[in-house]
């Protein structure tokens, strides 16, 4: 039985234990209220950094170094507590207030690798936020599923380190370099020797 069909029957089986034994509702008694469900507030929209180079932490603890030009980034495994991947990348662009693409891996465990889409979009102070692309691996034949045509999707969020620039110190602008000016020398002026006079004999 495929990982899909057992989740479905399981689902089916919880819908059936949860449900009370008879639809009829006992004669005299009214209904009870529904409470008003208020629509959920909308999540505020955050405009797409310039960059986001540097290194990324998932919210599972998985790091990575990511490289951006611009248009195209690319990310490669830092650190996976899980120990769950061999080897991670992943190239994403910018497309529509959004970072979309793939990522390819290979499990830790068997060396199988697939590819999982993911959609992620910016969040507050910088950080990024969206759905990674489920894969599930049957533990008898270590074979990946994704469910292509339905595919499972997960949430996570992602901090962002950005590079520390170095360079020279920066200057306070208020403040202006003083400049020492060039001594120069004080020159004695020449001395002219005082000539005695020729004593004539008297």
């Amino acid at each position: 039985m495929s990982f899909r069909r057992l989740a479905l029957s399981l689902t089916l089986a919880g819908v059936l234990i949860g449900c009370g034994s008879s639809d009829e509702e006992p004669e005299g008694s009214n209904p009870p209220e529904q409470p008003r469900q208020e629509a959920p507030a909308e999540a505020p929209s955050y405009p797409l950094e310039a960059s986001y180079a540097g290194s990324w932490k998932r919210d599972d603890g998985a790091t990575f170094e990511v490289q951006d030009d611009g248009t195209t980034l690319t990310g490669t495994l830092g650190e996976d507590p899980a120990g769950r991947w061999e080897s991670l990348t992943f190239t994403l662009t910018r497309s529509d207030k959004q970072l979309t693409g793939t990522c390819i891996f290979t499990t830790s465990e068997g060396g199988h690798s697939a590819e999982a889409r993911w959609e992620l979009s910016p969040a507050a102070e910088g950080a990024l936020r969206g759905r990674v692309q489920t894969v599930w691996q049957d533990p008898d034949t270590g074979e990946l599923i994704l469910f292509a045509e339905e595919p499972e999707w997960a949430e996570h969020s992602f901090s962002i380190a950005h590079p520390v620039v170095e360079g020279p110190l920066a200057m306070n602008p208020d403040e202006t370099p003083t400049e020492t000016p060039d001594e120069t020398p004080t020159e004695t002026p020449d001395e002219t020797p005082t000539e005695t006079p020729d004593e004539t004999p008297t």
